[in-house]
């Protein structure tokens, strides 16, 4: 992959997937969800997280059965439920779960297409489950190479989402910003609060001299009946990031779901940076 030359470079980013019962996916949406995500034809598509609902095999298997039928490169990373031994119950053996999820979804947790360098890291952990935590030595994953555009895929979010009755982060946001800092990370993306948006900070924000902003992309549930903060709509986002400069240049726009066309649309024109 690595050898291709990328212009720029398209990523279907989706969330929130929830296959199992009880968290309202219909076959219409798994059907309109894959033919929207083949009609944009990405580069890649990265999975932020709770890709079932109580983290049983049969859930992966079934999301493996809708991974499979895109045929694109996947990053796939887990999340909270991903890791549940029952309802809402934390991991009882913190590894039984992981094991289960990455025996059945064997995907990428790293790629690097062309000038642009994604690397998928796992956010949940035993102790702060709904908030997350990130081990910071996986930081040392990214190349020291200043050409490279690095990014970041995880399940929590690193700012807090209004109106989703959760606002703790990631229980050492503190730690994770500086990294985002000291790589100079310019594109996060993840899910976990069922909302869309859109963040960028740069160095106003943190009082720090960046090289670039960081646009933090935030993906609401793209299959599951649960939405949160005012959103009534399962989406998807399609950015684009342009390779051909080192600065943060994008589009995207956010796909959702009509039930009545039974198909994902644009939410609006979106926007371009």
């Amino acid at each position: 992959m690595t050898s291709k030359l990328y212009k720029s470079v398209k990523v279907a980013h989706i969330s929130d997937l929830h296959f199992g019962w009880f968290s309202g996916i219909s076959e219409d949406k798994i059907h309109a969800c894959r033919k929207s995500i083949i009609e944009f034809d990405p580069d890649v598509v990265v999975a932020t997280g709770d890709i079932g609902f109580f983290g049983g095999d049969w859930e992966f298997k079934k999301a493996r059965k809708f991974f499979d039928s895109l045929p694109f490169e996947k990053l796939v990373v887990p999340g909270n439920h991903d890791v549940l031994d029952g309802f809402m119950i934390p991991k009882i053996n913190p590894f039984r779960k992981l094991r289960s999820f990455h025996r059945n979804l064997p995907y990428r947790d790293e790629i690097t297409l062309g000038r642009l360098h994604i690397v998928g890291l796992d956010s949940t952990t035993f102790f702060a489950l709904g908030r997350g935590h990130v081990d910071i030595d996986e930081f040392d994953r990214f190349s020291e190479d200043k050409n490279m555009i690095k990014c970041i895929a995880m399940h929590h979010h690193v700012i807090a989402i209004p109106g989703t009755g959760e606002f703790n982060m990631l229980s050492n946001v503190d730690k994770v910003i500086g990294e985002l800092i000291k790589h100079n990370i310019q594109y996060v993306f993840h899910g976990h609060r069922h909302k869309r948006m859109h963040f960028r900070l740069d160095s106003f924000v943190w009082d720090k001299c960046l090289n670039n902003p960081v646009d933090i992309f935030t993906c609401g549930t793209t299959l599951a009946g649960r939405k949160r903060g005012g959103d009534p709509y399962n989406n998807y986002n399609r950015v684009i990031i342009n390779t051909q400069t080192n600065h943060n240049s994008f589009s995207c726009v956010n796909m959702i779901y009509q039930p009545k066309l039974k198909q994902f649309v644009p939410r609006d024109s979106g926007f371009k940076i």
